[in-house]
């Protein structure tokens, strides 16, 4: 599957889909209102606070907006029909170079801070931190580019896509929690107000990586990159990573881009780096590059894709293990998930470093793994062969269609039974039903049943494990969230 992780942040394009007054899940209170609160890394007076309607990360015309004044205090003024946006779109803060933080003085470098998507309240305070940013980078990472390409107006009217907005905004909480012992009341709280010391160290610290993931995110942008994901956590306040942070590294950073080649393709980029204090002693944790034809091989707009995945064997010793890949997929949505990937693997070979993982022709006797996946509307289905593969090894990479038929002639979907003459690695399925009200997901492998997560209408979920794990299907388990510790 493509890699889609967006941060509104870091998108470039300007999608013009306003935000309309038709009904959504909050009504306003009046015909104008206001949204009110504090930018805080210390307060941030001379900032711009804007109302993101067309979702695409930049202050467009008409959307409303306003500055922070002393003690970061801002007021953003509203009418009716961007009140209801408020559910569907966040607000962000251009910290601009100039603006005074109270804490360090003029701001040297300008980045952003984000309020996220249906977190805003006129009747409560609103403040806007690294904290409440890292919240919805958390998000970001979640969320499909579907969400990122349409406006207010596009996330009201699908379902789809704002149930998965609830959801997120509830787990990216959850996340922050476990990675930097957070509480809700401290992401979203006034940590200077409050006295919270370490929650205020965490944001100073943090907006260093702000600013240095936004001066070279707008770099890769400027140079006709699709930027969907690119920032720095600082390691120091995490509870993991305990033997990078032994080693003395003190950022890491994920990025994710595509940036075109020719006319017909396209090269796309993944990976996460470690850093020391100065950014200057780095290394490569993992990296991947893909080469990928723009131009549709059939009906159902198939890519063909082919490139390297570098792993590091050791950080006392660095070398990585590197493997070729080749892989065609369609067009992943999650407006129509009719989703069809197919993947072959080398044997990894071990190399010195990341800029000797470079692409080698993979002939068919040099195969040695396959993945595969296959979205349908509410079911996921994944396999991988390993040493003994699978019929589709014998097929043309090219011809998709056939591709696609063979694996649609296999037991993909949840109810039938997973019988091959070579049996796969491992393999996963996953549904998702609608039971009153609530949307219940449940997952098993191989190995029998595997969790079981209830979403309810307003993003809250529940995750309960099998209470005995000999129970395969048919047969159906109990499930408790005490049973998933």
């Amino acid at each position: 599957m493509e890699f889609r992780r967006p941060i509104s942040l870091l998108l470039a394009a300007s999608f013009m889909i306003g935000c309309s007054d038709s009904s959504g899940p909050s009504t306003p209170t009046s015909s104008t209102a206001s949204v009110k609160g504090k930018v805080i890394d210390g307060y941030v007076s001379g900032a711009t606070i804007f109302l993101d309607i067309n979702n695409n990360g930049l202050l467009d015309k008409g959307e409303p907006n306003t500055l922070s004044t002393s003690a970061g205090e801002y007021n953003l003024e509203l009418n009716a029909s961007d009140q209801l946006c408020l559910d569907y779109v966040p607000i962000i803060v251009d910290v601009p170079v100039g603006a005074i933080d109270e804490d360090l003085g003029p701001v040297n470098a300008a980045y952003q801070l984000v309020l996220p998507a249906s977190k805003a309240d006129i009747h409560e305070s609103n403040h806007i931190t690294p904290l409440t940013t890292l919240a919805w980078d958390a998000m970001s990472i979640e969320l499909s580019k579907d969400y990122f390409e349409v406006g207010c107006e596009g996330i009201k009217n699908n379902t789809e896509l704002h149930k998965r907005l609830l959801t997120t905004l509830d787990q990216s909480t959850v996340d922050l929690g476990g990675i930097y012992n957070l509480t809700p009341e401290q992401i979203y709280g006034d940590f200077i107000a409050n006295g919270d010391t370490a929650a205020h160290e965490l944001a100073m610290n943090i907006v260093v990586g702000y600013q240095k993931s936004f001066a070279e995110r707008a770099d890769l942008i400027a140079s006709g990159a699709n930027v969907w994901s690119y920032a720095y956590t600082f390691l120091e306040a995490t509870e993991r990573y305990a033997d990078e942070k032994q080693r003395g590294y003190k950022w890491l950073l994920d990025y994710a881009y595509s940036r075109p080649t020719s006319a017909l393709r396209h090269e796309q980029l993944e990976g996460s780096v470690f850093f020391k204090s100065d950014f200057a002693d780095r290394i490569d944790k993992t990296y991947r590059h893909l080469d990928n034809t723009n131009a549709e091989l059939d009906e159902h707009g198939a890519m063909r894709k082919y490139g390297v995945v570098a792993y590091l064997n050791d950080f006392d010793n660095p070398s990585y293990q590197c493997t070729t890949q080749v892989l065609i997929e369609n067009i992943y949505t999650d407006i129509n998930t009719d989703f069809t990937s197919y993947q072959r693997s080398s044997p990894p070979f071990n190399v010195a470093n990341v800029a000797l993982c470079v692409y080698q022709a993979l002939l068919p006797e040099a195969i040695e793994a396959e993945e595969i996946r296959r979205d349908l509307w509410n079911q996921k289905f994944a396999a991988f062969f390993q040493d003994s593969l699978s019929s589709l090894a014998d097929l043309d990479l090219d011809d998709f269609s056939h591709i696609s038929a063979e694996i649609d002639s296999w037991p993909v979907a949840w109810d039938e039974s997973f019988n091959f003459d070579n049996q796969p690695h491992s393999w996963y399925k996953q549904i998702t039903e609608s039971i009153s009200g609530t949307y219940v997901t449940t997952a098993r492998n191989q190995d029998g049943y595997i969790h079981k997560t209830t979403t309810n209408s307003d993003g809250t979920y529940v995750r309960e494990c099998p209470t005995d794990p000999n129970v395969m299907y048919p047969e159906v388990p109990s499930f408790s969230p005490n049973a998933c510790q």
